[in-house]
Formats: C-alpha cells, structure tokens, sequence
C-alpha cells in the first residue's frame, strides 16, 4: 500500500519494507514511529469520512492488535545499515512522540486503576 505523496518527507510502506529488508531501524520502535506516522499522515491530511481515512483507522487497529501479541524482548541490531536521515518530518516527529506519551501514560493510569 502506498499513500498519496502529498508532501516531500512523506513516508510510505514500501520505504518501510525497504528499510527492514536492509536492516535499517535500530530498534523497533523506530520502525513503530514510523508506521504509525502514516496513519497520523492520513488523520491530519484527510477529511473525516475519507475513504483513506477509514482505511488507516481499520488498518490501524489490526496492526495494533498484532502487536500486542509480540513478544515485549527486543534485541539490538549489531552494526545496522543506516539510511538517510528519517523521512519523517521534524514536526510530525514531535506530534506523534506528544501522542505517544499520551498515550503511555493513559496506560499507566489503566494499569494503576486496575491494580486498586
């Protein structure tokens, strides 16, 4: 699936396959950061109701799910290829990282919520 290169720093799933084919990310969650700015991409530059929109939603939650059912262990890569610097803009870099933190920290809330 690619998405409509709207803007010059848009990252798009082929570039993505591209970089774990030659071992590019360090860790996952730089590859995670990455996929899900393209769901952000389709949130912000699409109106509600689009079809893309609805799409990135569905495939957004089925990704979600497969991840939870990942093993948490993550092992450094020893001596990656490194790409250019990350497609991904400076300004969806911060947005998406503030969404992140939110959303840990709704987490561990959830989990403290649910130990009492």
């Amino acid at each position: 699936m690619r998405l409509i290169n709207m803007e010059e720093n848009c990252i798009n799933f082929d570039t993505i396959r591209e970089k774990l084919r030659t071992n590019a990310y360090i860790n996952s969650q730089e590859c995670l950061n990455e996929i899900f700015s393209i769901f952000y991409y389709c949130y912000e530059n699409f109106r509600p109701g689009a079809m893309i929109r609805s799409t990135a939603r569905d495939f957004e939650r089925q990704f979600s799910i497969h991840l939870e059912s990942m093993p948490p262990k993550e092992v450094a890569v020893r001596n990656p290829i490194r790409l250019p610097k990350s497609t991904l803009a400076p300004r969806h870099r911060k947005i998406f990282s503030e969404m992140r933190m939110e959303d840990d920290e709704s987490l561990q809330r959830k989990s403290i919520e649910e130990t009492m």
